[in-house]
């Protein structure tokens, strides 16, 4: 778990500040991109803010690969055996 990041910035209006933010996270082969996110980054707790969604995306998708690395091993697991004991009863 030791990707790196790298978050780019497109501004939609400076009077407002707001802006377009992606981060994307590379880890070897592994690359995976995050939003964009439209927010305002006017103050320090805009941007704490956005960085937070950020991590809530990467967080859910941990969780979201979590489910289904358990489902294909669970298939793997029990559905080979499946497939033998049907097979055998032919």
């Amino acid at each position: 778990m030791d990707g790196t990041w790298t978050v780019s910035i497109n501004v939609i209006d400076v009077g407002s500040k707001r802006a377009s933010i992606t981060a994307t996270r590379t880890d070897g082969e592994d690359i995976q991109t995050f939003g964009p996110i439209d927010a305002i980054i006017g103050t320090s707790e805009q941007r704490t803010e956005v960085l937070d969604i950020l991590k809530n995306a990467y967080l859910t998708s941990l969780t979201k690969q979590a489910s289904i690395d358990a489902l294909v091993s669970d298939i793997q697991t029990n559905g080979g055996t499946a497939l033998t004991n049907w097979e055998a009863g032919l």
